[in-house]
C-alpha cells in the first residue's frame, strides 16, 4: 500500500532503550492518554518496524491501544509522520469536490438505483440519507468496479466481476437496528470470504443511533457523520499498509490520489484518471 511505509535499517539500529521502554508501557496502560500520544510518536519507527514483519493480529497484540475505542487518534498521529501536512486534505477538499462532482454525475450515471440516489441530491431530498452519504455511494457508478481473481477453495479460481452495490457495500455497509450489528457484518465477511478476500476496514453506518463506525478486526472506532469516518478509514490502510477491498478499490485509490495526493505503486484504472482531470478542468 505505501509507497516506503518502513523505517530504513539505519533507522531501526537506533531504537534506543527509551523508546524500547515506551513500547512496553504502552503495551501495559490505557491513560493517561496525553501520556500515550507523546510516546506514541516516539515509538513511531518500532511500530512501522513491527508492521513490516509481523501478522495483523500480532501487530494488535504489541500495540494493544489500537483496540481502544480512541485508538483512531492513534492511527492519526502515525498518518500525520508518515504524510505530514496532508492530514486534514479530505476535509478540507470536500466542498469545492461537491460544487465540482454533481455536474459530473448528471452526465455519466447510467445505474436507475443510482440515478434515484442522484435524483435526490439535485432536489435536495436528504430526508433519510444525508448529502454526504449520497456523494460517496455515487461515486461507486462511475468508479465501476473491476474484474479481478479468486483464488479461494470455495469460489475457486475464477473471474469475478463485482456489481455497483458490491462495490458500495465493501466500503459502507448499513444496519437497521442495534441486534443487527454483528450478524450483519458476520454475513458480511462470510460473503467476502466465499470470494477469496478478508474482511477490510470498512464504514458502518448505524441508522439505530445515526452514527458511523469504522470497523476492522473486531475494532470499532465511532463518528457522529461520515466524513471524519470516511477519512480515518482511509488513514488505515496507509498507517496498518493494509490492502484495498477489490470491490471498491478504484474509489479509494481515487481518494488517495485526488484529495490526499498521494502517489504509490497502486495503478489508477482510466475511470480514477478521467474523473481526477474532469474535476481539475471543471471550475465551479
Amino acid at each position: 500500500m505505501l509507497a516506503n511505509p518502513f523505517p530504513d535499517e539505519e533507522d531501526i539500529m537506533f531504537l534506543n532503550s527509551e523508546s524500547l521502554a515506551d513500547v512496553k508501557w504502552l503495551q501495559i496502560y490505557k491513560e493517561p492518554w496525553e501520556e500515550i500520544k507523546s510516546k506514541w510518536q516516539k515509538t513511531y519507527k518500532a511500530r512501522q518496524r513491527d508492521i513490516s514483519n509481523q501478522s495483523f493480529p500480532d501487530i494488535l497484540l504489541n500495540w494493544p491501544l489500537l483496540k481502544h475505542s480512541a485508538g483512531v487518534t492513534l492511527i492519526n498521529i502515525d498518518f500525520e509522520i508518515l504524510y505530514p501536512g496532508k492530514e486534514n486534505f479530505l476535509l478540507d477538499k470536500w466542498d469545492s469536490f461537491k460544487a465540482r462532482i454533481l455536474p459530473i454525475f448528471n452526465g455519466k450515471i447510467k445505474d436507475k438505483n443510482c440515478q434515484d440516489l442522484l435524483s435526490k441530491l439535485n432536489n435536495n431530498n436528504f430526508t433519510k440519507d444525508p448529502e454526504d452519504v449520497i456523494i460517496i455511494s455515487l461515486l461507486h457508478a462511475i468508479l465501476l468496479p473491476l474484474r479481478h481473481t479468486s483464488t479461494s477453495a470455495q469460489a475457486k479460481k475464477r473471474f469475478l466481476k463485482p456489481t455497483i452495490k458490491d462495490s458500495q457495500q465493501s466500503l459502507i455497509i448499513e444496519v437497521q437496528q442495534a441486534n443487527n450489528f454483528n450478524p450483519t457484518i458476520d454475513h458480511f465477511a462470510s460473503k467476502v470470504r466465499a470470494f477469496g478476500q478478508n474482511l477490510q476496514p470498512l464504514i458502518i453506518r448505524c441508522y439505530f443511533d445515526d452514527s458511523y463506525v469504522v470497523y476492522f478486526n473486531e475494532i470499532k472506532y465511532k463518528f457522529k457523520d461520515i466524513l471524519p469516518a470516511l477519512d480515518s478509514c482511509f488513514k488505515i490502510f496507509f498507517v496498518l499498509n493494509l490492502k484495498y477491498p477489490m470491490p471498491c478499490k478504484s474509489v479509494w485509490i481515487f481518494i488517495q490520489k485526488y484529495f490526499f495526493e498521494i502517489d504509490t505503486f497502486e495503478r489508477a484504472s482510466p475511470d480514477v484518471l478521467v474523473l481526477i482531470e474532469s474535476l481539475k478542468n471543471n471550475n465551479v
